[in-house]
């Protein structure tokens, strides 16, 4: 099932999702009632009318972080949405409905189907993958509405205007990618990388507050996709499976002395 929001159609039959208790309740009460249903979620749920970037740093900061934590919800909300209609034996063909979508000011409504693709479609061992890359496209995208780089003469606003004769943007010559054009890789680090130029306008992302990174990578993980610069996604993704595996072997340590030392104890 592959998952797509669309804006309101009106000859479209459809429940609307919010945060009220007896939202399931009366969704449940819809599906005795038709064989075929669309869901619909409000553009101010989504928040598609807010644009995710302040003055400076710690206003955008609290921006995505509140951003982060409602569409997290929403997401939720759908999820278990989803799960109702499949018990129920009922059709749901993957499109969401919602409205000004033409109008939007972030790319909430991509992030939210990412974030179901991976719920619904994708495989355990390949989560932080898929993750991973469409964080890497939600941010192009966030670039692309909001202009950031502003990209001219294949010149970026903070070269042009300090008159640096630099063509390659953010990158450095030494990068095994770099003179190819559009940069060829999904590297995380550098799409969430911003010039200090940017980030005291305001443009900056924060790994954990991108909704599909908090969801299906470890606080850890996410700290660490900082750092690694200049790398392909194949070798992205070792590193942060390495950082999970000596995670996870740390955490089972700590547990076995705990146990051991709880044996003792009794």
């Amino acid at each position: 099932m592959k998952f797509e929001i669309k804006e309101l159609d009106e000859k479209v039959e459809c429940f609307k999702i919010n945060f009220k208790k007896n939202n399931f309740k009366d969704l449940k009460s819809k599906l005795k009632e038709n064989s075929n249903v669309s869901l619909l979620i409000s553009s101010e749920m989504l928040n598609l009318q807010t644009k995710l970037y302040g003055s400076n740093k710690q206003e955008t900061k609290q921006v995505q972080k509140e951003n982060c934590k409602q569409i997290i919800n929403v997401y939720k909300r759908v999820v278990k949405s989803i799960k109702i209609i499949k018990k129920y034996n009922k059709n749901f063909n993957g499109i969401l409905f919602t409205e000004n979508l033409l109008n939007k000011k972030n790319n909430n409504d991509f992030m939210l189907c990412a974030m179901l693709e991976i719920k619904f479609n994708v495989k355990p061992f390949k989560k932080m993958k898929y993750a991973i890359l469409k964080a890497c496209d939600y941010i192009d995208l966030e670039n692309k509405i909001n202009n950031m780089c502003d990209f001219k003469d294949n010149k970026c606003i903070k070269h042009r205007e300090k008159n640096i004769d630099k063509n390659t943007g953010c990158c450095i010559s030494t990068c095994k990618f770099a003179g190819q054009g559009k940069c060829p890789v999904k590297c995380l680090s550098c799409k969430l990388f911003m010039c200090k130029y940017l980030t005291e306008l305001g443009y900056c992302f924060f790994p954990h507050y991108i909704p599909i990174l908090k969801l299906n990578m470890s606080v850890f993980e996410r700290w660490a996709s900082l750092g690694y610069l200049f790398r392909s996604e194949k070798e992205t993704l070792r590193f942060l499976w390495i950082i999970r595996g000596i995670i996870t072997m740390y955490v089972v340590v700590i547990a076995t002395i705990f146990v051991m030392l709880l044996i003792n104890i009794i």
